[in-house]
């Protein structure tokens, strides 16, 4: 008697463990593309606005950010939100509304924006972080990375898009140059 006892209750245990696994696993789904490094998604029924973690992008409307890379670049807005655009287009291409996302790390961290931040992937193997950056439309982070290691390698996707003249090196490069920062 004890050890069917036992047994059912091992085996209400193991489905109750085994169902909640299964919930710990959002469901993302793609609302719209709000700029090159920022989507808005719908986290098991609530809308959020997700950073692509690792990067930065050129933004897309008059902001804080906006006035200081205007500060820092030199260059004049118009020219800034032509490249937020060219970089926003980028990420409409790699997804679309209605596109379910993979979370390659958890949902537990936002930035000083409120934003979550995470590593997502489409139906790639890379994450979106990683394509933009790749493809040329969107800068390692530097100051605010989330670890050594990715800010190591998107660095060099960076470089490797700089020297290739993908994206908004190739497209844009002085303006690209100046609106990073960086010394390529």
């Amino acid at each position: 008697m004890n050890i069917k006892r036992l047994a059912r209750s091992s085996l209400s245990l193991f489905f109750a463990l085994f169902i909640s696994t299964l919930e710990a696993e959002p469901s993302l789904i793609v609302v719209s593309i709000e700029d090159g490094d920022t989507l808005l998604v719908e986290i098991n029924g609530k809308s959020e606005r997700l950073q692509l973690t690792g990067i930065d992008a050129p933004e897309t409307v008059e902001n804080a950010k906006l006035k200081h890379d205007i500060a820092k670049s030199g260059l004049p807005m118009s020219t800034l939100l032509k490249l937020g655009q060219l970089a926003t287009t980028h990420l409409a291409h790699l997804v679309k509304p209605g596109d379910q996302l993979q979370l390659i790390t958890p949902l537990s961290r936002r930035d000083r924006y409120g934003r979550i931040t995470a590593l997502v992937r489409n139906d790639k193997p890379r994450s979106l972080s990683a394509l933009m950056v790749t493809n040329g439309y969107a800068t390692a982070l530097r100051r605010h990375a989330p670890d050594k290691k990715l800010k190591e390698q998107f660095i060099k996707l960076e470089q490797q898009a700089f020297d290739q003249q993908r994206g908004l090196w190739g497209e844009q490069r002085s303006e690209a140059i100046a609106w990073s920062g960086q010394k390529i």
